[in-house]
């Protein structure tokens, strides 16, 4: 009898603390948001009374015109054509970059002299401009390419990083595993992936939208066809501030939305392994 009451004290208890921690987690998911959507009143309050102030609407269009441009692009096949095409090479670039940074973290995890060699390349390509790589590119690769070869290798460094220090942090582990003899591909599959999952969602989503704007900026340079890049060059060249801030506003939206989608997909594993 003692040990039903306590059995069902334990089950009140730890449903409380589910309960509980799912509020706080809805609360701060709600918090999140508020704040959030203030932060783009903010800016759209900014951008009015700048505009207002300064005057000149060719230049500084008021958020009415900008939203009037945007628009008008919604009713253009090319406007999608353009988008999608961005979206994809972004997204190109992205699971590249994000392929050899798995592979590079684990091989380097496991290996210290394949860590000190490639150190060098990984510091190389972050220190250098993000303008040089583009323009060197513009030698030697197409201008389809560049914007995806460049995106590449910007966001590399960020992921392997991120997954070195997360792999860093798995010594003891290692040392238990060594003990036991576990092989290299157990410690792949059962240590290291799941700890490169760990810190992955963030980084994942900060590193897909960098591709984005990489790439964008690499379509600007090298005036790659049906592509968000070069339509901002000709909206920029025409002086039309109101088309180009639309696509700033549609690169902003795409950043979004890959946000979410990378949160959408994290979230369906996350269930599936429960």
């Amino acid at each position: 009898m003692q040990n039903c009451l306590n059995y069902n004290q334990k089950s009140q208890n730890t449903t409380y603390y589910y309960s509980n921690s799912n509020m706080k987690t809805k609360k701060l998911i709600l918090d999140n948001l508020i704040f959030s959507l203030l932060g783009v009143l903010f800016l759209v309050a900014f951008w009015a009374i700048f505009s207002a102030v300064y005057s000149k609407p060719l230049l500084v269009p008021g958020v009415g015109a900008v939203l009037s441009g945007f628009a008008s692009l919604l009713s253009n096949r090319e406007f999608y054509v353009s988008v999608g095409a961005t979206f994809l090479r972004a997204l190109a670039a992205f699971v590249a970059a994000m392929f050899f940074a798995i592979l590079f973290a684990v091989t380097s995890a496991s290996s210290r002299r394949f860590s000190a060699f490639v150190r060098p390349f990984v510091v190389l390509i972050s220190s250098t401009p993000t303008m040089a790589i583009l323009l060197l590119m513009l030698v030697f690769l197409s201008s389809q390419w560049i914007p995806v070869v460049v995106s590449a290798l910007m966001a590399f460094p960020l992921l392997y990083s991120s997954f070195i220090a997360a792999l860093g942090n798995l010594s003891g582990v290692e040392q238990v595993a060594t003990v036991y003899d576990v092989s290299r591909f157990a410690k792949i599959r059962y240590v290291y992936l799941p700890s490169i999952f760990g810190v992955a969602e963030q980084h994942v989503a900060n590193g897909l939208a960098l591709a984005l704007k990489v790439v964008i900026s690499g379509e600007v340079v090298a005036y790659t066809r049906g592509s968000v890049g070069l339509a901002m060059r000709s909206a920029q060249i025409n002086v039309e501030t109101d088309v180009l801030l639309a696509y700033v506003l549609t690169s902003f939206l795409l950043s979004a939305v890959a946000a979410l989608l990378v949160r959408a997909v994290f979230l369906i594993i996350k269930r599936r392994k429960r």
